[in-house]
């Protein structure tokens, strides 16, 4: 490989980190508190900036820069071409027709938007558009264009009666004591018990998950956990310590008095605790 290729690849890769990072690290997608409207909204903003740097315009501008560098460090700024690896005329009866691409159109289209394209289109199959009818159930966008026909398709996909739940969300907007920045939760408590189908539409939106990070976090505690000490304690025991070491953040605001008083009820105990 080239030296202006390899410094191409190391600006690419630059290019890429920050709104990647941006994106994955916490308290982001793998934040335990945020809800899947506000998950899209974060991949909707990435998707642009990638359909961004699809264009040929700054391709050429990260090759120009690649290529400065590369003049700067006395390494040579000329593309190699890669050996063609002749293919048996009875293997491709199109040998003669087959298109030679330069090395700088080679690394374009091998490299540069097949690794853009793929980044796309993992993160349109992770969030789907459908994803977005949820959006009419945030308070900043109760008088949105369009919030009945969302609320609709939702009723559809999740098997609730689309003309109550659309009644019920008229409803609401006229009693939710709410801003347009509430928390989703709040507004959730703040819904009837009677309103069943607009309650389960936001159960959806509050427990569907985003990433996979927390089950993820389970699955590490385990290997700490259940140790070699710990190999033979029951099921009980064991879903307990997992509980407690993920959620430590819950653990730590418990009082020991209240634990030892709520145990002491459990049952009669020949000593006082």
């Amino acid at each position: 490989m080239g030296g202006t290729k390899k410094i191409f690849f190391a600006r690419f890769a630059r290019r890429l980190y920050p709104p990647l990072s941006n994106l994955w690290r916490r308290p982001c997608l793998q934040s335990s508190t945020i809800d899947i409207v506000s998950a899209q909204q974060q991949v909707r903003a990435l998707s642009k900036e990638l359909q961004r740097l699809t264009d040929d315009s700054v391709f050429a501008a990260a090759i120009e820069r690649a290529s400065e560098l590369a003049m700067k460090m006395g390494i040579d700024t000329e593309l190699l071409t890669e050996r063609q690896q002749k293919i048996p005329r009875k293997l491709d009866d199109n040998a003669g027709n087959a298109a030679n691409l330069s090395p700088l159109e080679k690394m374009r289209t091998v490299f540069y938007v097949a690794v853009l394209d793929r980044l796309t289109t993992e993160l349109s199959d992770r969030f789907p558009s459908d994803l977005t009818d949820l959006a009419c159930l945030e308070p900043r966008n109760f008088s949105a264009l369009g919030g009945e026909l969302q609320l609709r398709r939702l009723a559809s996909r999740y098997g609730v009666d689309a003309d109550t739940a659309v009644s019920h969300w008229r409803l609401s907007h006229q009693f939710l004591s709410v801003d347009g920045n509430a928390d989703l939760l709040t507004v959730y408590e703040q819904v009837p018990q009677t309103y069943t189908e607009l309650r389960l539409l936001y159960k959806v939106l509050l427990t569907l998950p985003v990433t996979t990070a927390s089950v993820e976090r389970g699955f590490s505690k385990l290997s700490i956990v259940e140790s070699k000490l710990r190999s033979t304690m029951g099921q009980g025991r064991l879903q307990a310590l997992i509980l407690a070491a993920v959620e430590r953040d819950i653990l730590k605001t418990l009082k020991d008095e209240d634990l030892v008083a709520r145990f002491a009820s459990q049952a009669d105990r020949r000593l006082q605790l």
